[in-house]
């Protein structure tokens, strides 16, 4: 029965959102962390995409959903294999990440050229630390591993300006747009725990996990340029 009216509710949006307009877009992104996150972690890098689906009087408005990842930390080193064969080195490579999805709420000018907006979501951060094994001589994965991983709340609210750049026109629909997109979010969650950069190792070299971890609050300005179209 369950099957049935999931099957019925996407026959009848399919119409609904094949005549519908659309927004969608991608953007190179960077973090700067605030507070006592700004003293455990360094600026993050990474990239953003996002969807949009207008309503409402000139589509002004639009729900949608934001993702990104970003990387906040990095260390490589090499060493032996193993005790018992000191002959064979490896790099080890050892990545600290965040990666944020959120369910969005957007207010846009409808119209003309320059086209600020405001957004305000909510959704959920994750924090992971990866170590990666590499052959040195192919910089192949031998070997991948997450050393650690949390997750938290979080939500946002900020803005942007969109400048129409290209709009071709359809006989049909609605014409499609092209954007440069300039945006910045407050984003802040719940306390986290995560692995600050180059906390995996200890001074006599042994794997110690427990004793590195820290927490916060989390608390950032994030920053993106990118691209938008509507169609």
């Amino acid at each position: 029965m369950r099957r049935l009216v999931f099957a019925l509710t996407v026959l009848l949006l399919m119409p609904v959102l094949a005549s519908a307009q659309h927004r969608a877009g991608a953007a190179l992104a960077i973090t700067e962390p605030r507070g006592e996150f700004d003293t455990n972690t360094d600026t993050g890098y990474g990239f953003a995409m996002w969807y949009r689906h207008p309503f409402g009087p000139g589509k002004a408005f639009a729900i949608g959903a934001d993702a990104s990842m970003h990387g906040y930390g990095s260390t490589e080193r090499r060493a032996p294999l193993s005790t018992t064969i000191p002959e064979i080195s490896v790099e080890i490579e050892t990545n600290n990440s965040t990666a944020y999805l959120e369910g969005m709420l957007e207010v846009m000018a409808p119209r003309g050229r320059f086209r600020p907006y405001a957004v305000l979501g909510g959704g959920a951060g994750l924090f992971f630390t990866t170590s990666n094994l590499r052959d040195p001589e192919t910089d192949e994965v031998i070997l991948s591993d997450t050393n650690q991983s949390d997750w938290t709340w979080i939500w946002s609210v900020g803005g942007g300006l969109r400048y129409l750049v290209h709009e071709r026109s359809r006989e049909d629909r609605e014409p499609t747009r092209f954007f440069v997109d300039i945006g910045a979010t407050r984003l802040a969650g719940g306390d986290v725990e995560y692995l600050r950069e180059g906390s995996l190792i200890t001074e006599d070299g042994e794997f110690d996990l427990d004793r590195r971890l820290t927490h916060s609050e989390i608390e950032l300005i994030f920053w993106r340029v990118g691209v938008a179209v509507e169609f």
